[in-house]
């Protein structure tokens, strides 16, 4: 490993040497000459991999979140079956990555800093945050790897989905809804801004309750107190929380609020609901657009 970290080291990009056209593309770590239609993609990055696969393309090689396993994005292992795991997101193995002899690595903007030694292997690209918008997401990867076309494709089947999706619901009479998480230190209430927020309150138009729209209307996040957490005036709860099955919620404290009180608390799945791309959003919105219409058959 040593000896491969020196020869990138002092050695110019390995990829300078190769024939094939590319395309200047700026990004958050410079500038780098992509190839036209790149053929074996290195993907470090959750919202990364999920857009390549929304549009089509399945990567040579990816990152996880514990360089072993799937974890974080288990809804895709099967379209990931033909990927080899590179190591961690944060700690990408380079020999293994070498080995499997890229044209084009992705990397995440929250990871930029394996840039300098990546980009001696293939040209890379370090994406911007999309602000939690998965159709930013997938056009920004589209622009990247050539798929335009096939990015508006998908966001039109989508929107359609997503018409439909609305329209139930409304007719439904679906109430206001919450996503909430509960972690070991704090109690989370999600606004409209990032994560699961755009496409819960923009893309479904579920109603936000009143606690949201005074304390976390624009923000990714609010921290809530214990006493303030019987304030949340939503009809239905969705949950993430980190112990499983939270023992507040087999109390009286949590009572006051509706969904609680009507047993209307789903659960979420960590690896959608925090995770702002195109398959997992879209999976996501299915998944509750069934809960929510079985809550008000």
């Amino acid at each position: 490993m040593l000896r491969i970290l020196s020869l990138l080291l002092l050695l110019c990009p390995l990829w300078l040497s190769a024939e094939a056209p590319c395309r200047t593309v700026g990004h958050l770590g410079g500038e780098s000459c992509v190839p036209h239609q790149p053929q074996r993609i290195v993907a470090l990055g959750a919202a990364e991999i999920d857009s390549l696969v929304a549009l089509g393309v399945t990567p040579a090689g990816i990152g996880s979140f514990s360089g072993r396993d799937f974890e974080g994005f288990d809804y895709l292992e099967g379209e990931l079956k033909e990927s080899a795991i590179v190591g961690r997101f944060t700690r990408p193995n380079l020999e293994a990555i070498l080995a499997l002899e890229p044209d084009l690595i992705l990397l995440s903007r929250q990871v930029p800093g394996n840039y300098p030694l990546l980009s001696r292997i293939a040209p890379t690209v370090v994406l911007p945050d999309a602000g939690g918008e998965w159709r930013a997401q997938l056009r920004q990867m589209a622009a990247v790897v050539g798929q335009a076309p096939e990015a508006e494709r998908y966001i039109a089947e989508q929107e359609q989905q997503l018409a439909e999706a609305r329209q139930r619901l409304q007719a439904a009479g679906v109430g206001s809804v919450a996503f909430v998480r509960f972690t070991a230190k704090e109690y989370r209430l999600y606004g409209d801004n990032r994560i699961a927020g755009p496409w819960l309150y923009r893309d479904l138009g579920l109603p936000m309750p009143q606690l949201v729209q005074a304390r976390a209307i624009d923000q990714n996040f609010v921290s809530l107190s214990l006493e303030e957490l019987p304030r949340l005036d939503a009809s239905v709860m969705v949950l993430l929380d980190q112990s499983g099955r939270h023992p507040l919620l087999d109390s009286d404290w949590l009572k006051p609020i509706p969904a609680v009180a009507g047993n209307r608390v789903l659960t979420a799945r960590r690896d959608l609901w925090i995770n702002p791309a195109p398959l997992a959003a879209a999976r996501a919105t299915t998944e509750l657009t069934r809960s929510l219409l079985e809550l008000y058959r």
